[in-house]
Order: structure tokens, then C-alpha cells, then sequence
């Protein structure tokens, strides 16, 4: 993790939010796209149906009606050669007009509805050519009915012939006029099925449209699931264990991104705040355990070091000595030089205090003029001799004082060493006993617990 690292917006390349927009987009314009489609053949379907409904259906109704009166009407036509009485004739001719004026009104229909000019004037033609044959058959059938006698036999004979060409002609008309209306019907019928089929294939089509775009809606969906799970939620996710680790004092651990998006920019910034923040609570720690006039171990700071060295002397049996000192006669240092030269004696004596120790052994400034050291792996014997070190040296190393004479300081010291079953508070007890033990033995000089115990006894 480094602090020194950028990532401003204006060089991001990337961004989930555009991600995101982008798959949404694309997911409505797939749904308008099929609901356009559905739509297009909803009313393709509608259009065909009204159409069906207010031309072709009448039409095939109207063709079918034609179909049957021209049936009817060729079959009436055909009784005309069977009728013996006037009467029966004239309500034959009745029958054969109102055939006629229906085949002629649904023809006039038909065109109306959209049969071709040219077929509509065909029927019609064929129509009128029918009923004038039917006209003329009528009447010629009634003057056969009118012969009487043997003279009048070459008369009939010829009205005879006549009508049997006149019942040729009609049959010919009749077979024509059926066939044409057979015909016109089933174009008809045939446009209704064409419609018909139109209106399932329509009906088809948006439904698979609709089905298409419910599919596709569902596989967008999922894909824009599947892109914001690997583009957002796991790298939030990432980021958050990592933090989790954070939180319980690990160190965590950030996946290269180099997506360059937002959440690319949010890991880095991260990672940097996490240095940040790890370098600061370093530096607090350190403050908040280090004296910040001699650069030792406060009381809290030693204590800590001081528990540690302890619980590994016990561990392994190893001794553990301390060594606790106070300068002798401070107060008269701050009263005659002040506060200021009293903090250079505090710095002179804190450095000539640590000169003499390892880097193994722990030092601190437990308060005021008082210092403690705890030295592992040493017992009693030389912890003294490094206790009377530290008096020599701190003795012979006058302070040098601007505008003064050099200043003698000398400490006085008191050694113990660790016993079995003893804990940190007892054994800077017994070292504390053992300084002032030596204060009032008459000051600069080392005293051991031991001794210290054996004076007072004596």
C-alpha cells in the first residue's frame, strides 16, 4: 500500500455506472423492440379482421347467396318445359323474376364489395342473357299451349324446334352463369382463408414476439445480474473483507484492479486510506508509549516491553534483572538553572543511561528524574556492574551549561533480580526499595535489593 499513489476522475476510463446504464438500455430497447413488433402485429392482426369482417366475410356471404339463386333460378328456368296451364305459367314467371332481380341485386353487391368490373359486367351480361331466354322461352312455351287443330301441326312443329334450341341456349347460359358464380365464390371463400391465415400467422407472430421478448427480457436480466455481480458486488465484496481484516487487526489483502472505474478508484484510495491511517495509529502507538523529552519508554511503555521480557524470563527460566534510578538533587538543578537546563540534564542523563545498555534491554523514563531498565538474561551480580557503569559514567560526564560552569550530576541506583513467583509490580517494588535504600546510604552509589534488605535488618 502506498500514500503517494492518485487516482483522479479525469484519467478514469472506465465507469459502472455508464456499465450499468449501457445493460439497462440495451434491456429496454430489446423490451420496445418485440413490444414494438407485438404491437405492429396486434393491429396487422385488427386491421385484417376489421377487413375481413367488413368485406370479405359479407362477400363470401353474398357470393354464396348468388350461387344458390342462380341455382334456383336455372332450375326454374328448367320447369318451364314441364308446365301445362297459363296459371301455373304465369306463377313460374313470377318465381324466375324475383330469382332474377335477387341474382342481379347480389351481383350489384358483390361489386360493391370489391369484385373486378370486368367479372361483375361478364355475370351481369350472362344474367340478362338468361332472363331474355327465359322471357322467350315463356312465350314461346304459352303460344304451344295456344295451337289447336291438324292445320295448325307444321306451326307447332316449328314452335317445338324453336323451344328446343331456346332450352339448348338456356342450358348453355345456366352451365355458364353457374360456373361463373361457382368461380366467383370460391375466389371468395379462397380470400377468406388468406385472410384467415394472415390473421393466425399475425396472431403467431406476436406471440412469439411477446414470448421472444419475455425470453430475452429474462436473459438481459440475468446477464445484468451476472455483470453488476463480477463488476460491483464482488469487488465491493473484496473490498469489504478486506476491511473485515482490517477490523481485526490483520493485514488485508487488495486484488490488483486495473479497471480503471469508479471502484478501481475507491480500492486504491482504500489501500491508501488504510496506510494512512495503519502509519498513524504506529505513530500514536509510539507516542502514546515514549517519553517525548529523552525518546525512551514512558511508564506505560515500559510496563508493556517490560510484561513481555517478563513472561519470556519465566518461560524459559532465564534471570531478568531491574535497575531503577532517580538523579540525585534535581530539584536544586531546576531551581538554580531552570526548567530548561533541567530538561538538558534529563536528555544528558537518558542518553548516558541507554550508551551503556544492549539493544536487547529495555530503558524508559518512569516519571520526573526517576529511569528503569530491565535488563534479560542477566542476573544480580551483573546487573550491578551495569548499574555502576551507568553511576561512573553519568558522574563523570559533566553537563556542559552556556554561561555556567559544567554541571556534575551523579544518580543513585537500585538493583534486583527476578524471583520465582514474582510478578513486574514486585520486582520494580524491591528495585525502588533498593534506590532509596541507596538515597539514604548518602546518594551516588548502587544498591541491591539484597543489601538493601540487610541494612534495614541491621
Amino acid at each position: 500500500m502506498g500514500g503517494g499513489r492518485q487516482s483522479g476522475g479525469k484519467g478514469r476510463r472506465h465507469s459502472v455506472f455508464r456499465y450499468v446504464v449501457a445493460r439497462g438500455l440495451l434491456i429496454m430497447a430489446i423490451i420496445f423492440a418485440l413490444g414494438t413488433a407485438g404491437t405492429a402485429s396486434l393491429f396487422n392482426r385488427a386491421s385484417e379482421e376489421q377487413e375481413l369482417a367488413e368485406r370479405h366475410l359479407p362477400a363470401l356471404v353474398t357470393a354464396s347467396r348468388l350461387f344458390t339463386n342462380t341455382t334456383m333460378l336455372s332450375a326454374l328456368s328448367t320447369r318451364l318445359l314441364t308446365v301445362d296451364t297459363r296459371p301455373e305459367m304465369l306463377t313460374l314467371m313470377d318465381r324466375i323474376a324475383s330469382r332474377s332481380a335477387a341474382v342481379a341485386a347480389e351481383i350489384d353487391a358483390l361489386e360493391r364489395l370489391g369484385l373486378a368490373p370486368d367479372k361483375a359486367e361478364r355475370a351481369r351480361q350472362t344474367h340478362r342473357e338468361l332472363t331474355a331466354g327465359n322471357d322467350a322461352l315463356a312465350g314461346l312455351t304459352q303460344r304451344i299451349m295456344s295451337v289447336d287443330g291438324p292445320a295448325t301441326a307444321d306451326r307447332l312443329e316449328d314452335h317445338l324446334l324453336r323451344r328446343e334450341r331456346l332450352i339448348h341456349r338456356q342450358e348453355l347460359l345456366s352451365s355458364e352463369m353457374t360456373t361463373l358464380v361457382s368461380g366467383l365464390t370460391r375466389e371468395t371463400e379462397l380470400q377468406v382463408v388468406a385472410f384467415q391465415e394472415n390473421a393466425v400467422r399475425a396472431g403467431t407472430m406476436m406471440t412469439i414476439a411477446l414470448a421472444g421478448g419475455g425470453v430475452l427480457s429474462v436473459i438481459a436480466v440475468f446477464g445484468i445480474y451476472i455483470g453488476l455481480r463480477r463488476h460491483v458486488l464482488d469487488r465491493l465484496s473484496t473490498m469489504t473483507d478486506a476491511l473485515r481484516e482490517w477490523r481485526h487487526g490483520r493485514q488485508p489483502t487488495f486484488v490488483a484492479d486495473t479497471r480503471g472505474d469508479e471502484i478501481s478508484e475507491m480500492a486504491v484510495i482504500l489501500q491508501d486510506l488504510i496506510g494512512i491511517v495503519d502509519r498513524r495509529t504506529q505513530e500514536l502507538s509510539a507516542q502514546a508509549q515514549t517519553d517525548m523529552l529523552t525518546g525512551m519508554y514512558n511508564r506505560r511503555g515500559f510496563q508493556d516491553r517490560a510484561e513481555g521480557e517478563l513472561a519470556r524470563a519465566v518461560r524459559y527460566g532465564t534471570p531478568l534483572s531491574v535497575l531503577v534510578g532517580d538523579i540525585d538533587h534535581f530539584k536544586a538543578v531546576n531551581d538554580t538553572y531552570g526548567h530548561g537546563i533541567g530538561d538538558d540534564a534529563l536528555r544528558h542523563v537518558a542518553a548516558l543511561w541507554r550508551n551503556v545498555l544492549r539493544d536487547m534491554d529495555v530503558s524508559g523514563r518512569l516519571g520526573g528524574e526517576e529511569f528503569a531498565a530491565l535488563l534479560p538474561h542477566t542476573a544480580l551480580a551483573d546487573a550491578r556492574l551495569v548499574a555502576e557503569r551507568i553511576r561512573v559514567d553519568i558522574a563523570d560526564g559533566a553537563l556542559v551549561v552556556e554561561g555556567a560552569d559544567p554541571l556534575v550530576l551523579t544518580i543513585s541506583i537500585g538493583v534486583a533480580t527476578l524471583e520465582h513467583g514474582e510478578g513486574l509490580a514486585s520486582l520494580l517494588g524491591r528495585g525502588d526499595s533498593a534506590l532509596y535504600a541507596a538515597k539514604r546510604a548518602g546518594r551516588n552509589r548502587v544498591l541491591t535489593a539484597d543489601a538493601a534488605a540487610e541494612s534495614q535488618m541491621c
